[in-house]
């Protein structure tokens, strides 16, 4: 986890009085392929966000992976999601990180948010997964041709691919736990929480809302409309 390392030792320190994190949004472009589009997702989430934002001093962050452009070309999310992309590039609150599916359409990889005296690293997450952070490009292809058209015709994704995330995952919360901060992370679609690590998940699963949330008393993930 040589990466997480350097960016833990390196990431600016963004002073806040309380913040929302949320990761994996995967804007699409409203195709049979574009989970996000499916139910009143982008309704809730526009809703969530402005609420947030309504909320005096209160920073929301994007952990990666906002776009999916492994699947879906960029100008075709901006027209599709141009409401919910203009209320987070125009807000001054709104810190969002590049994730392993929107590398290359942003530099900010890390942060440290400062909040009550206590420091937490956010990051997405992908660095150091053979197939999201050393073999992206790879990744990209294998995504854009051969399982976005699979995806469009009904078929799920694999299990296999679940139980890497989850392999992943162990080496995450080992690292968080050597650091000496508390570490929010996403990428693998699982809201958790072990010691100092935690996952703000998949932002909606089944209409509910994931995240972690941090203020005065300390952090938690949640998960709720």
């Amino acid at each position: 986890m040589k990466k997480l390392d350097r960016l833990i030792g390196n990431s600016v320190v963004v002073d806040v009085e309380s913040a929302t994190v949320f990761s994996d949004i995967h804007l699409g472009d409203k195709s049979a392929a574009d989970d996000f589009a499916k139910s009143e997702n982008a309704e809730m989430f526009l809703k969530t966000i402005t609420n947030l934002l309504d909320t005096p001093n209160h920073t929301v962050v994007i952990a990666g992976d906002l776009l999916d452009l492994w699947q879906f070309k960029l100008g075709r999310i901006i027209r599709e999601y141009d409401k919910i992309l203009g209320k987070l590039l125009t807000s001054n609150r709104v810190i969002i990180l590049i994730g392993n599916h929107d590398l290359g359409k942003g530099e900010l990889e890390s942060v440290i948010l400062r909040c009550a005296g206590k420091k937490y690293f956010v990051a997405h997450g992908h660095q150091g997964d053979l197939m999201s952070d050393t073999l992206n490009k790879l990744s990209i292809w294998l995504v854009r041709y051969i399982w976005t058209p699979l995806e469009k015709l009904g078929i799920k994704e694999p299990p296999e691919i679940t139980d890497k995330h989850i392999s992943h995952e162990g080496k995450l919360i080992e690292w968080a736990n050597e650091q000496e901060m508390d570490c929010i992370f996403g990428h693998t679609h699982r809201l958790k929480h072990r010691f100092q690590y935690y996952n703000s998940g998949c932002l909606l699963v089944d209409g509910e809302l994931q995240g972690v949330s941090i203020d005065e008393h300390g952090i938690r993930a949640f998960r709720g409309r």
